[in-house]
């Protein structure tokens, strides 16, 4: 049986790296490809923190818990990544897009079982 701690981790790891990617995706509005305008972009560098702390959390729940169990379960990523993309950026979810979540949240309420 997995640890309900390392499946907590990996959840929370998939908000923290969708969260990364949100602000990777604010990023690249006004991305210019010199360093100090790469320094100078805040949302990038957040971007890179929470990708970064997304990761070390990933690592932490691998060392109690299976990678067949807790792997499938990252893809909630996607999960979060359209639920902020939809409500902060205006991004629209079709009936496709919809099921696909649907599909996603299932399979990783059935891995866990």
């Amino acid at each position: 049986m997995i640890s309900l701690f390392s499946i907590l981790l990996v959840v929370s790891s998939s908000i923290i790296g969708a969260l990364g990617g949100f602000f990777f995706k604010k990023s690249s509005r006004n991305l210019k490809f010199n360093i100090y305008s790469l320094i100078k972009n805040h949302n990038l560098i957040l971007g890179l923190v929470l990708f970064g702390s997304a990761s070390i959390i990933y690592i932490i729940a691998l060392t109690d818990g299976k990678l067949n169990v807790l792997y499938p379960i990252s893809s909630l990523t996607y999960v979060w990544s359209s639920l902020l993309a939809r409500k902060y950026l205006g991004e629209k979810l079709n009936i496709y897009k919809w099921s696909g979540i649907s599909l996603i949240i299932l399979g990783a309420i059935l891995i866990v079982q």
